[in-house]
């Protein structure tokens, strides 16, 4: 249990972001939540909401991030955890291939996120054992069907992490990233596909914060898709000519 902490979360609006917040919240830790809509949060009721902080801002926006860098100097002069959440997905539909969705996706999912690690990271160094956890996805890990801006966005997402994690080895910050696969959110409620192994937040919210609380450089669920798409990445012929064709919108 993560208990007296000061946890920023991202995308904390909705979805997994704001099941973050509430459980964060319940066991007594000071959360930072930062969206573009913090409507839902001002009604939170949960036990010691008196420890909630709204940091409003679009990481997809740079003047808003500096703001946002400013006003994070007045409530707190470190970070014990911070939990990269927020992100957009924009399908794309062929044969017209939109670039600007593209750019879109990519500036919330991957600018937007190194706007965050800006913010956060001189903060995490001045905890005794910061966390640096970024929420990624289980597409990075095969490519799905009209996937191309999301999935690219988190491949890239993977690797981005992956570095910092080689540049912090001798920093008191562990990067974590954690790959959920589908999580029932507004997000996905829009998906007009199967999805496989959807899980509830409060099942995403148990991953994550037993993932960051172990110090996990990597942690992905549900298991069984996990495991499902490692093996499809090994054999990509079959995935792509087979099972990916059949995830396309009815």
């Amino acid at each position: 249990m993560i208990v007296g902490k000061v946890v920023w979360v991202t995308g904390a609006s909705s979805g997994i972001g704001l099941a973050l917040v509430e459980r964060l919240l319940g066991w007594g830790n000071t959360v930072i939540a930062s969206a573009r809509n913090l409507g839902s949060l001002e009604s939170l009721t949960v036990p010691l909401a008196s420890k909630l902080h709204l940091l409003p801002c679009d990481i997809g926006d740079a003047d808003s991030m500096r703001a946002a860098s400013a006003a994070m100097e007045t409530l707190t002069e470190h970070l014990d955890i911070a939990i990269l959440n927020a992100g957009i997905c924009e399908y794309v539909d062929l044969p017209r291939l939109d670039s600007e969705s593209v750019a879109r996706v990519f500036n919330v999912n991957m600018v937007g996120t190194s706007r965050c690690v800006e913010i956060a990271l001189p903060l995490l160094e001045k905890s005794p054992a910061g966390v640096l956890a970024g929420i990624s996805s289980l597409s990075s890990v095969v490519p799905f069907p009209r996937a191309e801006a999301y999935g690219a966005s988190k491949a890239a997402l993977d690797y981005f992490f992956d570095a910092l994690a080689i540049d912090l080895h001798d920093s008191p910050v562990t990067v974590s990233v954690i790959r959920p696969g589908f999580v029932a959110t507004p997000l996905t409620d829009k998906n007009d596909f199967d999805m496989p192994a959807i899980v509830q937040p409060e099942r995403a919210v148990r991953e994550i914060l037993w993932a960051i609380e172990s110090r996990k450089r990597w942690h992905a669920f549900p298991k069984r898709l996990a495991w499902t798409l490692n093996l499809m990445a090994m054999c990509k012929p079959f995935w792509r000519r087979i099972l990916a064709p059949r995830m396309r919108k009815a």
